[in-house]
C-alpha cells in the first residue's frame, strides 16, 4: 500500500460515520460583521457593508438593489 493510500485511509478511519458538516454558533465582535458584495454596475471592486445595529439605510438600500430575487424557494416565494 503506497503513502497516500495509508494517508486515505488514515483519514477515513478518523472520520468515520461521522456527519460530513459541522453546525453551531460562534461568537463575534458587532464590529468584525461585515459583508462584501459586488455591484451590479460592473465596477470591479467589492462594496463593504457593515453589519452593526446602525447600519446606514442608504447602505441596506444600495445592497437590495445588488440583490436578485431568489429562482427558488416556497410556491416561488
Amino acid at each position: 500500500m503506497s503513502d497516500f493510500e495509508q494517508q486515505i485511509n488514515s483519514v477515513r478511519a478518523a472520520v468515520g460515520d461521522a456527519d460530513p458538516w459541522v453546525y453551531g454558533t460562534i461568537q463575534v465582535s458587532p464590529d468584525s460583521l461585515d459583508l462584501y458584495y459586488l455591484d451590479k454596475s460592473g465596477l470591479p471592486q467589492s462594496q463593504l457593508l457593515k453589519l452593526t445595529p446602525a447600519a446606514a439605510v442608504d447602505d441596506l438600500n444600495k445592497l437590495t438593489t445588488n440583490c436578485d430575487r431568489a429562482t427558488f424557494g416556497r410556491a416561488k416565494e
